[in-house]
């Protein structure tokens, strides 16, 4: 977090509805509220004509993409008529529109811009927005999983069909003895090279390689070192794949297939120098398993909850492990079977779905099911027992994911919504929200030197996002600075200015010790 200066928010817009009229549509008298739009930065006026109806739309469209939205007067059954309660409603809105504008989330999305029409009457007022590079579109099933290898451009998925009545009747017919041969497709593996610099489409996603499965893909990764493909199933299976560069990514040699887990495998690892897997899963367990030919599965630990996430710090030799219960459990791999050190609590007890955890980075976050970001300080290695919760926020959006930009301070989620938000450390809160996808985002990637996103969907696509530099442009931000510099020497003067006044209000008393003595 900043200082108060930085924390305080302005706006360079000003909002008020000073009075309402009446005109006619289709026949019929309706209410029409004059919104007057105040525009400090470009200096500039306008009024609109808004009914609530209006009102109304807006909220329902920032109700999806914004958590904490302000209130707005609720519908009534009855058409409102009265005169008094048309004011009162005149003035509810008044103070909606008033503390939407101080939310610089609310003032950048598409639909609060188009409300109060900046772009035709200000348009100076802009704020720079994510532009789609291309999307990989109508894959077999929802994204549950991918990797990119990006140094090779090469684009592993991992799907799974959603809709869960086909998967129970697929599931039920694949387990029938005298039904091997004709197995249901309920979970796919691709690869695909990526050249989005290419102008011919049919060379932007080229797919090497596709492998069916009869159950749902968990997760997937992917050990560049040793090209090994590593893939989680719903029932607990692990398989492996040996890859290479060789083959240009289109031929893939099955390494391992055991099925150290009962249920969904939530996250997996490899560490090159034990030739172990990784994995955890819902049924609780974290296991390691040998790729040496033995099929040999160790049991590492068995936590009250089930796991949710598995991130492997091969230079610390760390791994860290969320849980359905608001965990962070970090393991230290050492020579033999990995050890746990400490055990983080979190603020909340919310399932753990968003795990970001770089090498790069001094922290890491975790985010849940019902919004709550935290932030953990990992210090210096060797002092891992020391790590604790140093931070939260959020609000109640549904976080699937979550990625750390470096270079500005800020985080980007997925939620269960399909919305992409970006968070800013220094404040703690939204700064920009857009809908990314018709579904459930549920896996990203960011690289912040080139602002690339890639974020993936149970909608059945893969979306290539260009983030901007900044979400303001550099003149615009420049005036806030001073606008908030103007408001707080305001304040510090109103302070004094009272102060002063206490001060002189008790100097001025006089003593009247005697006034009424009687003259001798």
């Amino acid at each position: 977090m900043e200082d108060d200066e930085e924390q305080m928010i302005t706006s360079s817009i000003m909002i008020d509805i000073p009075t309402y009229t009446k005109k006619p549509v289709n026949s019929d008298l309706k209410v029409f509220y004059e919104v007057n739009v105040y525009d400090n930065y470009s200096h500039k006026k306008w009024t609109l004509l808004k009914r609530y109806s209006n009102f109304y739309t807006l909220y329902q469209e920032l109700i999806i993409l914004i958590s904490d939205v302000p209130i707005l007067p609720g519908k009534t059954i009855l058409k409102v008529t009265d005169e008094e309660d048309i004011k009162q409603r005149r003035i509810q809105l008044e103070s909606f529109l008033s503390e939407c504008v101080k939310r610089k989330d609310i003032l950048s999305t598409e639909c609060f811009i188009k409300f109060l029409e900046v772009d035709k009457f200000s348009p100076n007022i802009n704020f720079n927005s994510p532009n789609i590079i291309n999307t990989l579109e109508h894959l077999p099933f929802g994204v549950r999983d991918f990797f990119y290898f990006q140094e090779e451009n090469i684009l592993f998925i991992g799907c799974s069909e959603m809709n869960i009545v086909y998967r129970v009747n697929s599931y039920i017919s694949n387990y029938k003895p005298w039904n091997k041969n004709q197995i249901k497709t309920v979970g796919v593996i691709m690869t695909y090279q990526i050249n989005l610099k290419s102008n011919k489409i049919d060379e932007q996603f080229i797919k090497k390689w596709e492998q069916n499965f009869g159950e749902q893909i968990g997760s997937i990764n992917f050990n560049i070192e040793k090209n090994l493909l590593m893939i989680g199933l719903d029932t607990g299976r692990l398989i492996t794949y040996k890859t290479g560069v060789e083959s240009h990514y289109s031929t893939y040699v099955e390494a391992l297939n055991i099925k150290p887990h009962t249920k969904r495998i939530m996250g997996l690892d490899y560490d090159e120098a034990k030739n172990v897997v990784y994995s955890c899963s819902s049924d609780k367990k974290f296991i390691m398993s040998y790729l040496n030919g033995s099929n040999q599965n160790i049991l590492i630990d068995t936590n009250i909850a089930g796991y949710t996430n598995l991130k492997f710090d091969k230079k610390n030799k760390r791994i860290f492990l969320t849980n359905e219960i608001g965990q962070l459990l970090i393991f230290i791999t050492g020579e033999d079977i990995p050890v746990c050190v400490n055990t983080i609590n979190t603020h909340t007890k919310n399932t753990i779905r968003g795990l970001n955890a770089q090498p790069k980075s001094d922290y890491l976050f975790t985010a849940t099911i019902k919004g709550d970001i935290s932030v953990m300080d990992l210090d210096t290695p060797g002092r891992e027992k020391y790590i604790e919760e140093t931070s939260y926020f959020g609000g109640n959006i549904p976080i699937r994911v979550i990625m750390f930009n470096d270079e500005n301070n800020e985080l980007i989620t997925g939620d269960q919504k399909g919305k992409i938000t970006i968070w800013s450390l220094k404040i703690g809160k939204t700064i920009f929200a857009w809908k990314g996808h018709e579904g459930a985002i549920t896996q990203m990637f960011y690289d912040s030197g080139k602002k690339l996103l890639i974020t993936g969907g149970k909608d059945k696509k893969i979306i290539f996002w260009k983030l901007p530099e900044n979400w303001e442009n550099e003149e615009f931000k420049q005036f806030e600075k001073e606008e908030i510099k103007n408001l707080n020497d305001t304040i510090a003067m109103l302070k004094l200015q009272k102060a002063l006044e206490k001060n002189s209000d008790s100097d001025d008393t006089d003593s009247l010790d005697g006034w009424d003595l009687d003259k001798k």
